[in-house]
């Protein structure tokens, strides 16, 4: 690695509109002059670096200080670098002997940022249903009710296990009290922050089915419940986030029986043809689509006062942000026309409520078009972590299929993701390995604690917010939905799981080092089954290293020596690694 340049302190530093960049080059370079490319009106500009008198790290600083942008909100940048008759680039996808485009060269924003808060959060993701039942009073009973023509829904014990053909009608009795129970639990393991699954009255156990968007089910405890423990969460300093699903409604929710009854009060809500067929979620029949081409959709979800994205955030609720279902899907008629204009318009709803409030998309894929600024803070990063995450330690790709990548894989994947956004949302994206949609790292991975160890380093040091569902501190395993739902375990001593004192080892090492909030990444080696790298923040370095395979010693390239240097001054320029093991050093720059 000849060049690099991360975007926090000490690399860069921005006052007002005027920003100073640093960019890191080798001693072993041969540098006859460097330049940082900028589009100030949208035209080419060069602008030339200063070599200045310091190092950092052992490596030469050159400096330059540029102007954000203000004829747009993104300002992009890329380095020229000139030795001999050779030119290279520096983007956010790394040093080539081309020029970047500009969806991967660095960038900055002028006005937009994620919450102050993020940042230093540990989120806990938690299937109401299924994680605490606090009042058997509140659960539902066998027969209660008809699951549309599913027939009659289903009471379970806790502690056995979901069943397929009846997944979604299948009920243990997770409330929201027995949520508020466990905020000790939480508070323990190192948790700060909580996103539910949805919590609106539904029929069924998953909620993603909403019959009222006003009103928490009674199951759960209903309204109250949610005051009690939103009001809890925040005294303990904790943060809550919401699941909003607004791509569809519930086939039993009034306005659709209405619609589809033909009331032409309601009908315009939903997408019928001339045979009263409805659109529906990826053609399941209990999941009606809404209409964003008309008003009273748009007046009800974001655009009213009273509307729902603003309800919740208001008191005496005071939830913290959302988290938006199948948000990339929601549009206008049959498709997802005029999509990203309706998420820009609910995130000015949501930030215009609340400016500190969190707001998630979900997408499994590729979602750097809804990360430029304007849109989202940040999405489930299952395509720039879970999966590369997946990939290399379980061998796995998003449809299970055998699919192993070695380090080198990994590095690319993650870096081609990080590339397309502007490392200040990169801080806040959700990383997470597996959720409520997904089997369980410990099933794809068979049970290895080791590699589940693996994966619970990188999620507590990788740019991002880390994110963790609820079970995985104790190995639980489960295949897809419904098994991925099973009941929390709350008959073993937690505290005494190997993967739990990992996990909580992991998440006070994050708190305590601001490099692992707020830190560049620096990728220092990635080969076979060994991935290293840095965070670095300010006078704050911490590099972590893990290894997939058998125990090796490693050797970095000559430039990155002073790394080894200073973390390792006994290792005489080698790192030794065991087996299966990952190794996180934190050290204090002078």
């Amino acid at each position: 690695m000849l060049a690099w340049h991360i975007q926090t302190e000490p690399m860069l530093v921005r006052k007002g509109n005027q920003v100073k960049l640093k960019l890191a080059v080798s001693p072993n370079y041969d540098l006859d002059a460097a330049w940082v490319r900028v589009e100030p009106d949208n035209e080419e500009a060069l602008k030339p670096l200063k070599k200045t008198n310091t190092k950092f790290i052992g490596f030469d600083v050159y400096s330059v200080t540029i102007a954000i942008n203000d004829h747009q909100e993104m300002t992009p940048y890329a380095f020229k670098l000139q030795s001999g008759s050779q030119v290279s680039w520096l983007g956010a996808n790394g040093l080539n002997l081309f020029p970047p485009t500009l969806d991967v060269q660095f960038k900055l924003l002028a006005t937009t940022q994620i919450p102050d808060w993020v940042p230093s959060q540990v989120f806990y993701q938690i299937f109401p249903e299924r994680f605490c039942n606090g009042d058997a009073n509140l659960s539902p009973k066998q027969a209660e009710y008809d699951y549309l023509d599913w027939g009659p829904i289903i009471a379970k014990e806790w502690g056995s296990l979901p069943e397929a053909k009846v997944g979604g009608i299948e009920f243990y009795g997770g409330d929201l009290i027995g949520v508020r129970q466990k905020l000790d639990y939480l508070q323990e393991l190192g948790i700060t922050a909580i996103y539910l699954n949805p919590v609106f009255e539904s029929l069924s156990n998953h909620k993603y089915d909403t019959v009222d968007y006003f009103n928490v089910d009674p199951h759960f405890g209903g309204n109250q419940a949610l005051i009690d423990l939103t009001t809890d969460v925040h005294q303990r300093d904790m943060r809550i986030v919401l699941d909003a699903v607004i791509n569809h409604t519930s086939a039993a929710h009034p306005w659709f029986l209405k619609a589809h009854q033909g009331d032409p009060n309601y009908r315009h809500y939903y997408i019928f043809d001339e045979n009263n067929y409805f659109q529906s979620w990826k053609g399941y029949d209990t999941l009606p689509v809404l209409d964003y081409s008309q008003a009273d959709i748009v007046d009800i979800f974001y655009q009213n006062e009273n509307s729902v994205l603003k309800h919740w955030l208001r008191p005496p609720y005071n939830i913290d942000g959302w988290r938006m279902d199948v948000i990339h899907m929601l549009g206008e008629g049959k498709g997802a026309t005029n999509n990203l204009h309706h998420i820009e318009k609910m995130r000015t709803a949501v930030k215009t409520e609340n400016q500190q409030a969190y707001f998630v998309g979900e997408h499994f894929f590729e979602a750097s078009r809804w990360l430029q600024g304007n849109a989202e803070d940040a999405a489930m990063n299952y395509f720039g972590f879970a999966f590369p995450v997946w990939g290399f330690l379980a061998g796995k790709d998003v449809n299970y299929h055998d699919a192993w990548i070695n380090a080198e894989t990994l590095a690319l994947w993650m870096q081609s993701a990080r590339a397309r956004i502007a490392y200040s949302l990169q801080l806040g994206q959700f990383n997470l390995i597996d959720s409520h949609d997904t089997a369980r790292f410990a099933s794809l991975v068979n049970g290895d604690q080791d590699k589940i160890k693996l994966a619970m380093t990188l999620l507590l040091t990788y740019p991002g917010i880390p994110s963790i569902y609820y079970g995985d501190e104790v190995g639980l395993k489960g295949w897809l939905d419904p098994d991925c739902r099973r009941t929390m375990p709350w008959n073993i001593e937690h505290s005494e799981h190997p993967i739990y004192q990992h996990l909580q080892q992991m998440i006070r090492l994050r708190k305590k080092y601001k490099a692992l909030q707020y830190g560049g990444f620096v990728e220092l080696y990635a080969q076979g089954n060994v991935f290293i790298f840095a965070r670095v923040y300010k006078k704050q370095l911490v590099i972590v290293a893990i290894n997939r395979g058998d125990a090796c010693d490693i050797r970095l390239a000559p430039e990155l020596n002073e790394f080894i240097v200073l973390g390792w001054p006994q290792a005489k320029g080698i790192i030794e690694l065991t087996a299966n093991s990952s190794l996180v050093l934190p050290i204090e720059l002078s």
